[in-house]
């Protein structure tokens, strides 16, 4: 399935334009793969409406890149203008705002997008790195992923031609994914888990698809909260994952369980169905997806067999306190 290039915003200070134009270079690969497309305000051509060339490139864009700056904060056009419209549109989930810091400034106290997640990493400003095509580099990958992201996203809300009688994916129940995020297990979700999910008649879900608001944690706990099934991939025994899948716990959700080696099934864990791929094995992604989806559709008819740890500890507490 083809897409059209994820259309990326560029708000920044004009004080800003080296830095803006050394990350356009780095986005450059991105461009010329057709993964994106870019647009700011110097590609205004001269007698045009400025003003509504800049409304209308913003209100379309599908990534909104907010390059962040004292000169930048100071600009009452970029702030409040700029970006309050690129914030509404990340709440209403149609747009992924991304802030790029560039210059160390007072940003994180009191400024509307504080809480969303920053690059280059740990949000350390690109001015302050020894080599900034390091820092660079950093932020072109972490726009190659949320691009990435909003692909996948789009490939959820278009039914397959392999399963036509399926309603449209943004109606049906969802499926959140608890995994590792690195560019391995990035694959895993695209090629098993996501395909496996929708051809259960789910819409896959994952942490690196959120776009609203609040801390990462806030809105994973959001998510677990609204999925009426999960799958954790518990390979390596991530600590993120494992934590998450604790919350899973709490609330009672059924969940699928992954692992790359028997090894990375925690022994309070060890009694519940595990499925254990071995990606060195031929056919092991094809395993796996059948696999994911046959257990989804398990869910679908009885949810119950999919008991929890936790569910089980409250039920046997329930028996002792009637007993004493």
């Amino acid at each position: 399935m083809s897409f059209e290039p994820i259309k990326l915003f560029y708000s920044y200070s004009h004080k800003d334009e080296g830095y803006r134009k050394r990350l356009e270079t780095h986005l450059s690969v991105l461009k010329h793969q057709g993964i994106i497309g870019q647009w700011h305000d110097r590609k205004i051509t001269a007698g045009t409406d400025w003003a509504r060339q800049i409304s209308e490139n913003l209100e379309s864009a599908d990534i909104i890149l907010l390059l962040v700056s004292a000169d930048f904060l100071a600009s009452e056009y970029c702030y409040d203008k700029e970006t309050a419209h690129a914030l509404k549109r990340h709440e209403e989930g149609s747009a992924r705002v991304i802030p790029i810091i560039l210059r160390p400034c007072d940003w994180r106290y009191g400024v509307p997008f504080n809480k969303l997640q920053a690059l280059p990493k740990d949000a350390k400003p690109v001015s302050t790195w020894e080599n900034d095509d390091e820092a660079f580099t950093n932020i072109a990958r972490g726009i190659r992923k949320a691009a990435m992201q909003f692909q996948e996203s789009m490939a959820a809300s278009v039914p397959t031609t392999t399963t036509p009688s399926l309603p449209d994916p943004r109606e049906r129940d969802t499926c959140f994914v608890l995994m590792q995020i690195n560019e391995i297990f990035d694959e895993y979700y695209r090629e098993v888990y996501a395909p496996a999910i929708i051809d259960a008649g789910f819409k896959p879900m994952r942490a690196q698809g959120l776009f609203g608001t609040g801390t990462v944690m806030e809105q994973i706990w959001e998510q677990i909260h609204k999925a009426n099934v999960l799958i954790a991939d518990i390979s390596d025994r991530n600590p993120n994952v494992l934590y998450e899948l604790g919350l899973v716990h709490a609330q009672y959700k059924p969940v699928v369980l992954t692992a790359g080696s028997m090894e990375d099934v925690p022994f309070d864990i060890s009694h519940s169905r595990t499925f254990v791929y071995d990606v060195r094995k031929p056919g092991w992604s094809e395993k796996l997806k059948s696999y994911v989806t046959r257990q989804l559709l398990r869910v679908k008819e009885n949810p119950s067999l999919f008991t929890l740890p936790m569910h089980d500890v409250a039920n046997c507490a329930t028996v002792v306190a009637s007993n004493a």
